[in-house]
């Protein structure tokens, strides 16, 4: 009889099939050069998959001294470090790949653990988690009898809800049933939140900011760019070119010839550095509304690429361009 948890080789299964649980993981095929980390190890059956497919920094922890034992024994690797750990303290580093899979329902509080995990996973990365998911609509954690104990598993609502609200996610494998377990286990992928940027631009007296506005309670912040040009202009002190252009140039009756001044002085770059700097990792959605011109729009846009999705919404039949702004629709102090 095998003496593994894991699947290591056909001849010799394990308690977990661990190569259907590979295919269920969906593991980047490509993973070179990244560092991945393996909550909840056992006995280094992925952390070994991770070095196979290019990993160059591999971390395995696990509160198991048997099961690193057998992981050092299967899969001596220098790429790969095993650690006796638990999982309430991360290693303090941060990793392109999280995994942990078939291990929360151990942990009595999953969303420390989960919050540890947005803290060490890099810009752009990935966290695996495999977990099994009690039925139930209420978001609550749901106390199972097992075949040989009794553990908290989450219902959908809390586990989407709560315990992965700082992740956007997606469910890429679905129910699987696990010998000695009721609970049925699925799969996702989970990747830091990105910030949604919706740019509402246009002439004045388009209906842009009633626009902007209708949807500005479910956004983090809305932004006007008069505001916005205008709060510059008034300030004590101002740092740089555009900040000087904007001061000595604003006029409340004519902001369209302030906003296309900073592309026809080359100070357009200038401009929406400043203007993105307002937009953190952290936001949700933001809104933004005002008067801007294609070739800032396209730099915006340049801008938050990698760090925003960033949306237009225009008016259709209304040019964003060479319109100029109402002096009615024009409420800046």
């Amino acid at each position: 009889m095998s003496r593994s948890y894991q699947t290591h080789c056909d001849a010799d299964p394990g308690v977990s099939d661990s190569h259907e649980k590979l295919i269920r993981l969906q593991i980047p095929e490509d993973l070179g050069g990244k560092s991945f980390l393996d909550i909840g190890c056992n006995e280094g059956f992925f952390c070994n998959v991770a070095a196979q497919r290019g990993a160059s920094r591999i971390v395995g922890i696990d509160f198991s001294p048997p099961s690193i034992a057998l992981a050092k024994e299967r899969y001596d690797n220098p790429v790969i470090e095993y650690r006796v750990q638990r999982w309430d303290a991360l290693p303090d580093e941060s990793f392109d790949v999280v995994l942990w899979s078939s291990a929360m329902h151990y942990e009595l509080d999953p969303a420390r653990v989960i919050g540890n995990v947005a803290r060490v996973l890099r810009p752009g990365g990935l966290f695996m988690l495999e977990c099994g998911v009690a039925p139930g609509s209420d978001p609550e954690m749901v106390m199972v009898q097992r075949h040989n104990d009794t553990r908290w598993y989450p219902t959908a609502t809390f586990l989407t809800g709560h315990l992965l609200k700082e992740f956007s996610f997606r469910q890429v494998s679905g129910w699987k049933a696990v010998p000695g377990d009721p609970i049925p286990r699925f799969v996702y992928h989970c990747r830091h939140r990105t910030p949604t940027v919706l740019l509402c631009r246009g002439a004045s007296g388009h209906g842009k900011t009633s626009f902007a506005r209708s949807f500005g309670t479910n956004a983090t912040k809305v932004i006007s760019l008069d505001y916005f040009i205008y709060r510059i202009s008034v300030a004590k002190y101002q740092h740089d070119a555009v900040q000087i252009y904007i001061r000595d140039h604003f006029r409340n009756d004519d902001l369209s010839s302030l906003y296309e001044g900073i592309d026809e002085v080359g100070l357009t770059e200038q401009y929406i550095r400043h203007l993105v700097s307002g937009i953190a990792l952290s936001d949700g959605s933001v809104i933004i509304e005002g008067y801007m011109t294609d070739n800032q729009a396209n730099v915006f846009a340049r801008e938050l690429q990698g760090r925003a999705f960033v949306w237009e919404a225009r008016r259709l039949g209304v040019s964003t361009s060479n319109a100029v702004p109402s002096d009615a629709d024009n409420d800046i102090p």
